[in-house]
């Protein structure tokens, strides 16, 4: 059931960061991950020690840390996209963006008792965002 919830929620954190064109939009795509970030970081600091284990809760925070370097990421690269006037960053974004949800969705539905497998599928979302951090320092040095 959490698992489900988790895939809802990342296609609509998705659907949300898609412009109208189809084409992912980073500002869109930094503010989700700083709500999501917010929120997962409000609910950590304010009792779930009650409702997860220890593993539970390693997981809960390792999410919480990677949102933000996520969003962070996402912010670099917007604003550097921004003042060099080039869409070559989308790429970057857009596998920075996938990466942090994956990666972080996947933990916080394992938090949350979700079905193990997902644990297969979190290295993808790293994979993901060291890949946009790797095509954003590439398009970087080419300008």
């Amino acid at each position: 059931r959490h698992a489900v919830i988790a895939v809802v929620l990342l296609l609509i954190l998705w659907t949300a960061a898609l412009t109208a064109s189809g084409e992912p939009d980073l500002g869109w795509a930094v503010g989700l991950v700083v709500i999501v970030y917010t929120g997962v970081a409000a609910l950590g600091a304010h009792g779930l020690e009650s409702y997860l284990d220890e593993q539970a809760l390693e997981w809960w925070e390792l999410a919480g840390r990677y949102l933000i370097i996520g969003g962070l990421g996402l912010c670099l690269v917007g604003v550097v996209a921004h003042q060099r006037l080039v869409r070559a960053f989308d790429n970057a974004g857009l596998a920075l963006f996938l990466g942090t949800v994956i990666f972080c969705g996947t933990l916080v539905a394992l938090a949350w008792d979700g079905p193990r497998w997902l644990g297969a599928v979190t290295p993808v979302g790293g994979t993901l965002m060291i890949l946009g951090f790797l095509v954003f320092a590439w398009q970087a040095s080419r300008r």
